[in-house]
C-alpha cells in the first residue's frame, strides 16, 4: 500500500512537468542576437549607463542578481555601472524552462582624469596617459610621472644613440677619406721602394761579382 501511495506522489510530477518551447526558443534566440547598446559615462556620479536596444516583448534582461525592465520603446537601461567593471549581460525568453537566449559582454573603461589637463601639457599625442579619455587602465598621478619620466629619458637615449651614430659615421667618413686621398699614393711609394731596391740589389750583386 505504501508503494502505491509512493508513486501516486510521484505521477504530478511527471504528468505537470513543463519542457522548452525550442521552436520558439529559437526564434527569441535570434531577437536576442540583434540587441544594440549604447555606452554613456557621467562625470558627476563617475559612472556608465548601459542602454540596451531591441530588446522584443518577451525578451528579459538579467545583470548580476536582477531583472530589468523593459521600457514601451524597446530598451532597457543598466544604470550606475562603475568603471572598470567586466559585465555580463545574460538575456532570456519568457519561458522559464529555457536556457540562456543570449549573451552580452562589456567591459568598461577607466575616465582619464588628467586628459586634457596641465599636467598633460607637452606630452599631448606622445604618452596614451594624455592622449586618450579612457584608458583599459586607471591613470593616477604616480603612473602619469612615471609614463611621462620614461619617455623623457627614452627621448634622451634616442639623442643620444643619434650623437652617437653621427660620430660613429664621421670617424668612419674621415678614414674613408684618408683612404682615398693618400692610399694609392702610398701604395704607388711602396711599389716605387719595392722596385728600387730590387733594382739596386741585383745592380750590386752584378758589380760584386764583375759583371
Amino acid at each position: 500500500m505504501k508503494k502505491i501511495l509512493l508513486v501516486l506522489l510521484f505521477i504530478p510530477m511527471f504528468v505537470f512537468a513543463k519542457t522548452c518551447d525550442t521552436a520558439k526558443h529559437q526564434e527569441y534566440i535570434n531577437y536576442a542576437s540583434k540587441i544594440t547598446y549604447d555606452n554613456s559615462y557621467s562625470k558627476s556620479s563617475n559612472r556608465f549607463t548601459v542602454t540596451l536596444y531591441n530588446v522584443v516583448d518577451g525578451l528579459r534582461v538579467k545583470y548580476g542578481n536582477r531583472y530589468y525592465e523593459r521600457n514601451e520603446d524597446d530598451t532597457v537601461t543598466i544604470g550606475f555601472v562603475p568603471e572598470g567593471t567586466s559585465m555580463v549581460i545574460d538575456i532570456y525568453d519568457s519561458d522559464e524552462n529555457c536556457d540562456i537566449a543570449g549573451v552580452i559582454y562589456i567591459n568598461q573603461l577607466y575616465f582619464n582624469e588628467f586628459y586634457g589637463s596641465n599636467d598633460c601639457i607637452g606630452y599631448e599625442n606622445k604618452i596614451r596617459s594624455c592622449t586618450a579619455q579612457f584608458t583599459t587602465i586607471k591613470v593616477t598621478k604616480e603612473s602619469l610621472e612615471m609614463a611621462k619620466s620614461n619617455y623623457d629619458n627614452n627621448i634622451v637615449q634616442e639623442k643620444d644613440d643619434k650623437n652617437k651614430e653621427k660620430e660613429e659615421l664621421t670617424t668612419l667618413d674621415k678614414i674613408t677619406t684618408f683612404m682615398l686621398n693618400w692610399g694609392i699614393k702610398i701604395l704607388l711609394f711602396v711599389i716605387t721602394c719595392i722596385i728600387s731596391v730590387t733594382y739596386y740589389n741585383s745592380k750590386f750583386r752584378k758589380i760584386k761579382h764583375g759583371i
